[in-house]
């Protein structure tokens, strides 16, 4: 199960500070099974939702969610169910899709909000 807080998942807060900065890349390293397979679709264009919406003219509906998945190119890498665990396995997960090319490892586990103004 994902943890949500305010109805998103606390991904969500991650990928959009991402995507605040700047990012236009971001592979997402999820558990297997139900839980992986519930963010994959979070950040993925829903069009059986998008068809319902439309079929019953709620075409206002759909926009609240209609972006999220061209906010930026999703790349998703399922970790195994293996021995192996710790803060550095997603981005030895992630070694192919990130290359050579510089990049921020957040966990999405930890939820951190600051006040305006405020560090």
């Amino acid at each position: 199960m994902t943890r949500s807080v305010l109805n998103q998942p606390v991904v969500a807060y991650a990928v959009a500070d991402c995507v605040a900065a700047g990012a236009h890349e971001i592979a997402v390293v999820t558990a297997p099974g139900e839980t992986g397979r519930q963010v994959r679709h979070y950040f993925s264009e829903d069009h059986d939702l998008r068809a319902f919406f439309a079929h019953r003219g709620w075409h206002d509906k759909y926009t609240s969610v209609a972006d999220l998945h061209t906010q930026a190119e999703f790349t998703f890498i399922e970790q195994p169910r293996d021995d192996r665990y710790g803060t550095a396995l997603p981005a030895i997960l992630a070694a192919e899709f990130i290359a050579n090319d510089d990049f921020l490892l957040i966990a999405g586990d930890d939820l951190l909000l600051r006040g305006v103004g405020r560090w």
